[in-house]
């Protein structure tokens, strides 16, 4: 059976897309079947390959599949790029959350891998129509949650109020994912990290923190996506 995680962050630009490439160059490495969806694809071209999706193709050294070519790896694509109900809205359209919970189970079935990351669009609250936001969607279809987060400055703010909002909800990421990007100081680096692994153990020991560069081992990766 296929484990499917979702990736979202605590806000946009976060390194999402960088994050779910990494995790599939390590696990096809490892000759373990991996693959990558997108849900809402803002600031793309219809009948294109979704920008994110040919990303995570790209860093994990894999080529485009027919199902990337002929538009079934991602859910919905707009090409404004805003928030997904905007870029909607302003093509006179609405997402049906419904028809992307088929989109993505379509594709599941398609590609027959072991594991499949469902990358969302934006951050993990952000609206995909008037009545719901991404995370209803995650919680809807029971997806584990893996929560990317980064080293800029109020990262740790944000880290923080999507955590306690998530927990209000009983839905906790399984996994916090730190990427380091855009910070370069090393001190802020190094802190920002360890200020997250312990706020973690004291309040959400079930989150399991991971560095980008944990991140790049295939086999530990493999060991503990399988135990989920």
């Amino acid at each position: 059976m296929t484990k499917v995680f979702f990736i979202s962050g605590i806000d946009t630009e976060i390194g999402k897309t960088y994050v779910t490439g990494t995790l599939l160059r390590a696990l096809i490495a490892k000759n373990i079947s991996a693959s990558s969806f997108k849900l809402v694809q803002t600031g793309g071209q219809e009948g294109q390959i979704s920008e994110d999706i040919l990303v995570h193709r790209q860093l994990s050294s894999v080529k485009p599949t027919a199902l990337d070519i002929n538009g079934e790896s991602v859910g919905m694509q707009f090409s404004l790029p805003a928030s997904p109900h905007l870029a909607a809205a302003v093509e006179k359209a609405s997402i049906d959350t419904t028809f992307l919970a088929h989109r993505l189970s379509d594709y599941i079935e398609k590609i027959q891998a072991e594991m499949v990351f469902c990358e969302g669009a934006g951050g993990i609250f952000v609206p995909l129509n008037t009545s719901e936001l991404t995370i209803d969607f995650i919680q809807k279809e029971q997806l584990s949650l893996i929560l990317v987060t980064s080293a800029k400055l109020g990262s740790l703010s944000q880290t923080i109020a999507c955590l306690e909002a998530l927990a209000a909800r009983q839905y906790l990421p399984v996994a916090l994912i730190y990427n380091p990007y855009p910070q370069q100081e090393k001190a802020i680096l190094q802190d920002s990290e360890q200020f997250l692994r312990t706020y973690c153990k004291q309040h959400y020991p079930a989150v399991k923190c991971l560095s980008l560069y944990e991140c790049q081992n295939g086999t530990s990766l493999y060991k503990w996506f399988s135990e989920i």
